[in-house]
């Protein structure tokens, strides 16, 4: 009995020394070192810290083969709070966990996600992306009406992401793609709606171009079938500066009220104002020298800036 006794404090305090034999020894921008106990089949996982102990949470990972375990990829870790956990036996429950928190750095992943523009009601579209080195399978994006929680059934469109993409090719859930609005782009690892990293924002615009001319018409038009069936208000005008200049009163060149305009012709599908009020003000109209700015109703809000073009 007393030697049964024995074996079973040796062997509670072997387990405890095991556990309290956790703990970092270098940590640097790009990677992490760990002293740990040793055990058959250990191995430490890092983990965003609140997060559980399942494989699809674990952000990086190695076996514990000697009393000193490194750990290299973590450069694209977010800044913020993390949690490595030591394992034995092949096994997701906890021996052992410490606390650690990453500063932003230049080199994580950080600038994945960029601000983007598409147009709307399109069913496939690009979504340019900077970098995707450390992307794990099934990872993914998700685009997310902006004010809406970043849920399932807020889903606008996606795009699984793999290692070396420069673009994405999103996928609208819906057939008439997205309206004309503002949008998060968010980042999610492994098939989950855990976010990885900040948003970026897509604004999806009017189509709209302004042009010194079109085929049948005279004078210069606004071809934004958008606009004109989404966002129209009253009071809206178009106004003409130079290229340079700021758009305030002092520059205009030339004026409309939207409403002045009319329909040329009746296959422009509603698409198509004709602005005879602006007809001839320049004889050679030189896009690179002038810009034409929508702007909402009498104030100078703009909707949209426009280059002329020549058709």
């Amino acid at each position: 009995m007393i030697f049964k006794k024995l074996f079973l404090l040796i062997g509670l305090f072997v387990a405890l020394h095991a556990q309290a034999n956790f703990e970092i020894k270098e940590q640097s921008g790009s990677f992490i070192t760990f002293n740990s106990a040793q055990a058959q089949k250990a191995w430490i996982g890092l983990y965003k810290k609140g997060t559980s102990n399942e494989w699809s949470n674990v952000l990086a990972w190695s076996w514990v083969t000697n009393t000193q375990t490194k750990i290299s990829n973590i450069s694209h870790f977010h800044e913020g709070d993390y949690q490595a956990r030591l394992f034995f036996n092949n096994s997701y429950t906890t021996e052992a966990s410490i606390d650690f928190h990453i500063v932003q750095n230049p080199g994580n992943q950080e600038a994945y996600l960029i601000d983007s523009s598409a147009s709307p009601h399109q069913k496939t579209f690009q979504l340019p992306v900077k970098r995707t080195t450390y992307a794990k399978v099934n990872d993914w994006v998700g685009i997310f009406k902006k004010g809406l929680s970043h849920t399932k059934e807020n889903l606008e469109a996606w795009s699984y992401v793999k290692r070396g993409d420069k673009e994405l090719t999103m996928m609208a859930l819906q057939t008439k793609g997205l309206s004309v609005g503002l949008y998060d782009i968010v980042y999610f690892t492994a098939d989950s709606y855990q976010e990885d990293g900040p948003t970026a924002i897509l604004t999806v615009n009017i189509r709209a171009k302004y042009a010194s001319g079109i085929y049948q018409t005279v004078g210069y038009v606004l071809d934004s079938y958008d606009y004109i069936t989404k966002i129209q208000q009253n009071k809206d005008w178009i106004a003409i500066f130079k290229k340079e200049d700021e758009p305030i009163r002092k520059n205009i060149i030339a004026w409309s009220y939207i409403s002045e305009g009319i329909f040329p012709r009746e296959d422009a599908h509603s698409s198509i104002i004709q602005f005879p009020k602006l007809q001839g003000i320049f004889e050679e109209f030189q896009g690179e020298d002038y810009k034409v700015i929508l702007f909402e109703k009498d104030t100078y809000k703009i909707i949209k800036s426009m280059t002329p073009v020549s058709i």
